[in-house]
């Protein structure tokens, strides 16, 4: 890991993604950390394709070197909650955009959509994924 002053590292969970083949479109909330004079933590809510499209208050997650169990809940067609540790709760967030924005859109709905887990920069290890359906 390269963790010189100004340099990233972290990853991102995402729901209601797509992959065009050159480039990731949906919601995606980055759980990251920044070199600058130090480890500052750096996480954001992103509508992808645009990078730290939305901040998000570094308060919010848990920010040392741990082991954290996150859910991701996709309801109602349009909003996602992150959980994490079963404790901390962010969110709702809406996954898609209002019309007349200058971003790109993200999808309409999340029909044919999945789930992604970016890694930049650091050693990341994911274990005991599940998927359910929750009742509506």
């Amino acid at each position: 890991m390269d963790d010189s002053q100004g340099m990233g590292w972290g990853y991102g969970l995402g729901a209601c993604n797509s992959w065009t083949g050159s480039e990731a479109q949906g919601f995606n909330l980055q759980y990251a950390f920044v070199n600058e004079s130090g480890a500052s933590p750096n996480h954001s809510r992103q509508h992808l394709p645009e990078k730290n499209a939305t901040d998000m208050p570094v308060g919010d997650v848990d920010s040392s070197s741990d082991t954290y169990v996150w859910t991701i809940r996709y309801q109602d067609e349009d909003t996602v909650t992150l959980t994490q540790n079963e404790g901390i709760s962010l969110g709702p967030y809406p996954l898609t955009r209002g019309e007349g924005t200058s971003r790109s859109p993200l999808p309409r709905d999340c029909r044919g959509k999945g789930v992604f887990l970016r890694v930049f920069n650091a050693d990341v290890t994911f274990s005991d994924f599940s998927i359910e359906q929750l009742a509506a």
